[in-house]
């Protein structure tokens, strides 16, 4: 076949004619099933994938395997690249023409820093689009057997990152805040920090009692779960060897799960 012949990926249609340059695509919870339809779009038409850890590698072996790709993510807990130098990446592709995708694990809105990223490409003045993923939020617990709303004994749902910027700690109002507000409450990229937010959780106000939840490898084939209390979860979580990314759970929810200890 002649190269006048080849089929142009980004040939003018009714469909794709408006889509911008850059797209920030949820990867979903783990489980490349969970990717959505438009996401799976964006990535086979893709000329560049900037993926964080969390997405999985098969995703892009799937729906990318001829665009490049750039390892943004963390690594034995170091940086790749720092967040500027996303940015800085994601405005030099899309000046140099590409058609980009910034891939991040669950919702790109949700934990996942998107709103530098977009401020970064608005800076520039170059058009983007948000992809929403399926978030880990509800995800990763459904896949445990936690379902974190319930008309009896959880009626408001409450979310916090364990990393904040500069690796600074939360705060005393902080703590206060998650140990006093929300029925069932989740902590993000908490698995390295166990230890320290039970134990400043009870200090706050939550009951030791609480029953609690660590998820590791959420929704993929090698998912573990350690059930426990608010007390008892921090040396629960130490028998756990996988690695991998964890999701804490807190609340009476927990308790419905099928698995929990009776």
């Amino acid at each position: 076949m002649a190269e006048s012949e080849l089929p142009n990926r980004h040939a003018a249609d009714p469909l794709h004619s408006g889509v911008p340059r850059v797209a920030l695509v949820g990867a979903g919870p783990g489980d490349p099933e969970l990717l959505t339809l438009k996401a799976v779009e964006r990535l086979k038409r893709a000329d560049v994938v900037v993926h964080d850890t969390l997405a999985v590698p098969d995703l892009l072996v799937r729906y990318a395997p001829h665009a490049e790709h750039h390892d943004a993510g963390k690594h034995r807990g170091r940086a790749m690249m720092s967040q500027s130098e996303i940015n800085e990446l994601l405005v030099a592709l899309a000046r140099a023409g590409k058609r980009v995708v910034r891939l991040k694990g669950g919702d790109p809105c949700i934990f996942g820093r998107a709103q530098e990223e977009c401020q970064a490409l608005r800076r520039a003045g170059i058009d983007f689009e948000i992809v929403p993923g399926i978030s880990s939020l509800t995800a990763v617990p459904a896949a445990a057997g936690v379902i974190v709303t319930d008309r009896e004994v959880g009626q408001s749902l409450g979310a916090f990152s364990m990393h904040k910027r500069d690796g600074q700690s939360p705060s005393d109002e902080e703590w206060l805040r998650m140990a006093t507000g929300a029925d069932t409450l989740i902590l993000f990229m908490g698995r390295s920090v166990v230890r320290q937010a039970c134990e400043q959780l009870i200090k706050f106000g939550r009951s030791a009692s609480t029953p609690a939840a660590l998820i590791i490898n959420g929704t993929r084939p090698n998912q573990s779960v350690i059930f426990g209390t608010l007390e008892s979860l921090p040396n629960e979580a130490t028998k756990v060897v996988d690695e991998g990314p964890g999701l804490i759970v807190l609340g009476e929810v927990v308790r419905k799960a099928p698995n929990y200890p009776v």
